[in-house]
């Protein structure tokens, strides 16, 4: 008799599962799940990244252009988040570190990249939409010309940014990362 007949009826009067793991498929998964998560992270990165550049450059040319100065206050905070957005850019960057990782070693790459984002989105509102409000209330301190219901307009879209950043954390980011902390405590138990 051979060996795997042997495993065949040692398994069956054990009653137990055989599993089979084709690691090389479930690397290829889990460089496809990592490279998916860089994705989301670059373009959420680079969207806001724009956004705050562009909002800078109106608001000084719009500042300039009616000598509105301070204006130029509202510009510099664009500009300051921006700065933040690169910095931290280059940061996760340069932490990602290299590529040709094990399997384990991607897996942990993509759940430090995913642990990352969620810890902005979780803080999105304090450190980018409450600068944009503040230059909201600098321009209306200073024009005096914003009605009551754009006021309600303003603290409703407030509330829909952080109710919006809020849902993608709980329904697409947190539940990515559940699905990876199975998987490596699966493979960790089968190691």
């Amino acid at each position: 008799m051979e060996f795997e007949d042997m495993k065949k009826i040692w398994d069956e009067q054990n009653n137990e599962n055989i599993y089979a793991i084709n690691e090389s498929e479930l690397h290829r998964r889990v460089i496809r799940k990592k490279n998916r998560v860089k994705r989301m992270i670059n373009k959420f990165e680079l969207t806001l990244l724009i956004a705050m550049i562009i909002c800078g450059l109106l608001t000084t040319f719009m500042g300039i252009l009616h000598n509105q100065w301070y204006k130029l206050t509202n510009a510099l905070i664009f500009f300051t988040i921006a700065g933040y957005i690169y910095k931290s850019r280059q940061d996760r960057i340069k932490y990602e570190g290299q590529s040709n990782l094990s399997l384990l070693d991607d897996l942990e790459q993509t759940l430090r990249s995913l642990d990352y984002h969620a810890k902005r989105q979780k803080y999105f509102v304090l450190w980018y939409m409450l600068p944009v409000f503040l230059t909201i209330i600098i321009s209306s301190a200073f024009s005096h010309s914003i009605p009551w219901w754009l006021w309600i307009i303003f603290v409703v879209v407030f509330g829909f940014a952080y109710w919006l950043v809020k849902k993608e954390l709980q329904c697409k980011i947190l539940p990515k990362k559940e699905d990876l902390l199975n998987l490596r405590s699966l493979l960790l138990k089968d190691g």
